[in-house]
């Protein structure tokens, strides 16, 4: 069994013999745009202390131009480099085949098939209605290298749901995923960490900070426990309940 819990359900799960999966419990985060992301933080601090909403949004403007800026200069957190062209939305069949090609090889992985696959994704994208559920597969010269799930929430942090290539393909997934949400008004990205992609996120700028909740599991089979301790898993949000609406 999966669940994320808080750290009362963390302290119950350990109390029965579940064990925490900590490698997996921490979030990563991309920044997008800076002073966009600033304003963002802003317009939560203010709504605290019910400071006018016009207020934020006349800086929204004036932000896109640092903005700009941050995103174009080479060394810069920020930086996003340029990709060839926009990625296009794959059909069920490629995404299917996409999982099965890029987990095969690890000891634990998701079984998906058309019908299963396609329900998730048709219920992820009636559950947030002021999000964009993308779906994405990132091709390189005309083959389909990895893919990447994410909702998308302009103005806002994007929340990653599943990504997936091969290893030496990790970077231009990424570079993909990160100049769509760019493209789609994002401020950040936020993803669940996985052990699989601990450097190629840090390669790309990305940090990792305490998640709001822990990745729990209970299992009798050291087996399992060892594969989602380490890289021998793939298990991202939509294995999980982090996809369900109070999920995060």
């Amino acid at each position: 069994t999966l669940a994320d819990g808080n750290e009362t359900a963390r302290l119950i799960s350990e109390a029965l013999g579940g064990t925490t999966l900590l490698p997996r419990s921490e979030r990563w985060f991309r920044v997008l745009r800076p002073a966009g992301l600033a304003v963002h933080l802003m317009d939560g601090w203010m709504e605290g202390w019910k400071v006018p909403s016009y207020v934020t949004r006349a800086l929204a403007g004036p932000s896109a131009r640092p903005d700009a800026i941050a995103r174009s200069l080479p060394g810069s957190p920020a930086y996003t480099r340029a990709v060839d062209g926009p990625d296009a939305e794959p059909n069920v069949e490629l995404m299917l085949d996409l999982i099965e090609r890029h987990t095969r090889h690890l000891s634990l992985r998701p079984i998906y098939e058309g019908k299963s696959l396609s329900w998730l994704l048709a219920v992820l994208r009636k559950t947030r209605q002021d999000q964009e559920l993308r779906v994405r597969a990132v091709r390189a010269e005309g083959e389909a290298i990895g893919w990447y799930v994410y909702y998308s929430r302009p103005g806002r942090v994007g929340r990653v749901l599943q990504i997936g290539s091969a290893p030496t393909s990790q970077r231009t997934v990424l570079d993909h995923l990160f100049a769509d949400a760019m493209q789609e008004g994002n401020v950040g990205l936020s993803g669940q960490s996985d052990p699989t992609w601990t450097d190629a996120l840090g390669g790309a700028s990305c940090r990792a900070r305490p998640g709001r909740t822990w990745l729990l599991v209970y299992t009798a089979n050291p087996r399992v426990k060892r594969a989602l301790a380490g890289s021998d898993a793939f298990l991202s949000r939509l294995e999980g309940e982090a996809w369900l609406h109070f999920g995060f």
